[in-house]
């Protein structure tokens, strides 16, 4: 686990997760949509206006996350699929609570929708291009101080 600071990396999770939630909120009040349509009549329009939207989003986190934990690209990678876990954990848990009867089956609609692998990619993609990035930021400075002394 020497890849993974565990409480950022829940942190991170948890903050992702809150920030997805309010940007798909608002992205159903802008585009008309109710918060219960099911996953597969959402709009192309809003997911792909939604999937762009999470892009900032992760790179804000990130940033947040690799603030005093050395950022890579593997680490990025592992904070992605971390990530991804914890939704999914999360997913199940509030929406079998807060709707005992079909939220089963709309999570098996979410999870065999192109957008859910869409929103994969994109999650675990872009926490591994802020690790790179991060990183290079990081080496950089790291570079100069050296020429400098």
């Amino acid at each position: 686990m020497k890849d993974l600071n565990l409480k950022r990396a829940i942190g991170f999770s948890v903050l992702f997760y809150i920030v997805s939630f309010i940007l798909f909120a608002l992205m159903s009040v802008v585009f008309g949509t109710s918060l219960d349509t099911k996953p597969n009549e959402i709009p192309v329009l809003q997911c792909v206006v939604y999937l762009l939207s999470l892009i900032p989003a992760i790179l804000v986190c990130a940033k947040w996350y690799f603030r005093k934990f050395q950022p890579s690209t593997r680490r990025g990678v592992f904070l992605g699929i971390f990530a991804l876990i914890i939704s999914c954990a999360l997913d199940l848990v509030l929406v079998t609570t807060s709707m005992p009867d079909g939220g089963i089956d709309m999570l098996g609609n979410l999870y065999a929708d192109w957008k859910f692998f869409a929103t994969i990619v994109i999650l675990v993609g872009t926490s591994a291009y802020a690790g790179f990035e991060f990183d290079r930021t990081y080496t950089f400075e790291e570079g100069a101080l050296r020429k400098k002394n």
